[in-house]
């Protein structure tokens, strides 16, 4: 643990794979994981990453921090802080240098009106959308640019039309950040969960005042962000709970990762047609259990 919050805080992306000496694909990872450090050090030299393996035997403390319990694991810390979701796809030194150029890639769009974003929103995912005032320090934080498509893999999905890119979210331990830092920051460690908006430079120019927006995949409402838009955990829990909603479904899919976050199960097994069913079960639980209770899902 010594270089630990020196290491997680020196780089934009810091890709982690806990290995155990014992486990024979932990061992079977290692020289692929080293080898796809070194291509993409070569291929991408002023990237702001670093690629660590921690020994889980000799640095249990480690592993115990992020309650890893099987080997080998891989985890991706973004600007200093943990994304929840895993790598869990394919051990080669193509997958790994592509997962990790996708993290460093921007995790928001651009759009030039409203209709605009109505059309390009998909109406079964979350939204959450940012409007920033042209003219202020905030707009000037925010670079518009488009992402290269060899920056993302296949499963990403990108557009590659539009994008943002920080320019102050380089290095933790800046004082003067604004909205649009946060945003971005916010942004990169939900993207798996959520898709991340912002009003371009032409419509920017008619915004009056910061503001921000989650559009709900269910009741299809726009719920405004009405907090203090330069408080950062707060911000960050605010879309963090319209992101990850308190009541999730599980499949196949997702099941093993839920069952690593360690709470209990709470299930409601319903008929999915009957969505009013669905919508008396969240009820419920948002009345009369917390998060950190159990997970929730349907």
């Amino acid at each position: 643990m010594q270089n630990h919050d020196q290491v997680l805080n020196s780089s934009q992306v810091v890709f982690v794979a806990f290995c155990a000496d014992w486990c024979p694909f932990s061992r079977r990872l290692k020289p692929i994981f080293e080898e796809s450090a070194r291509v993409f050090k070569r291929e991408n030299p002023n990237a702001s990453v670093v690629w660590a393996i921690v020994d889980s035997v000799r640095q249990a403390d480690v592993g115990d921090k992020y309650y890893v319990n099987k080997y080998p694991t891989m985890k991706v810390f973004v600007n200093g802080e943990l994304i929840q979701k895993e790598y869990r796809s394919t051990r080669s030194v193509e997958a790994l240098t592509s997962f990790v150029k996708y993290q460093l890639s921007t995790a928001i769009n651009e759009f030039a009106s409203q209709d605009q974003l109505t059309a390009a929103m998909d109406p079964s995912k979350r939204n959450v959308v940012a409007w920033v005032k042209r003219g202020t320090e905030d707009y000037a934080n925010l670079k518009v640019e488009s992402i290269p498509r060899s920056l993302t893999p296949e499963w990403a999905a990108a557009s590659g039309r539009g994008a943002v890119v920080p320019r102050l979210c380089q290095r933790m331990g800046i004082q003067k950040i604004g909205f649009s830092d946060w945003f971005v920051k916010v942004a990169s460690l939900l993207r798996e969960e959520c898709t991340f908006w912002v009003a371009d430079e032409a419509l920017s120019a008619t915004v009056t005042e910061n503001k921000l927006s989650y559009y709900d995949q269910d009741s299809k409402d726009e719920q405004k962000f009405t907090g203090n838009m330069r408080d950062y955990e707060f911000l960050k829990q605010w879309v963090t709970d319209k992101c990850i909603p308190l009541v999730r479904e599980v499949t196949f899919e997702n099941v093993e990762e839920l069952t690593e976050e360690g709470l209990p199960f709470l299930l409601f097994f319903r008929d999915p047609k009957q969505r009013d069913q669905d919508k008396m079960f969240t009820e419920q639980v948002c009345v009369y259990f917390t998060r950190d209770a159990f997970l929730y899902f349907v």
